[in-house]
């Protein structure tokens, strides 16, 4: 899965469940540098809705959250 910020960011977490609410193991090793483009790599998944949960830090130190929605078919 591949992501971009506007400015580089401290990537703090990531998590990713289903739309259920179910946890998916991501394996998720919080990256040493900051960045403005992030490649994650996903666990095969079936067909469904998840969501892609994110936190980062910015270099003011101000925390961002937010969410992914993507769909996997066939």
């Amino acid at each position: 899965f591949e992501f971009s910020f506007g400015a580089e960011v401290g990537l703090a977490g990531l998590e990713l469940e289903t739309l259920a609410g179910e946890a998916v193991d991501i394996a998720f090793e919080r990256p040493r540098q900051m960045g403005k483009d992030f490649s994650v790599p996903l666990p095969a998944l079936e067909q469904g809705t998840y969501i892609l949960k994110w936190r980062a830090v910015a270099k003011d130190g101000h925390v961002m959250r937010g969410e992914i929605n993507f769909t996997v078919t066939g």
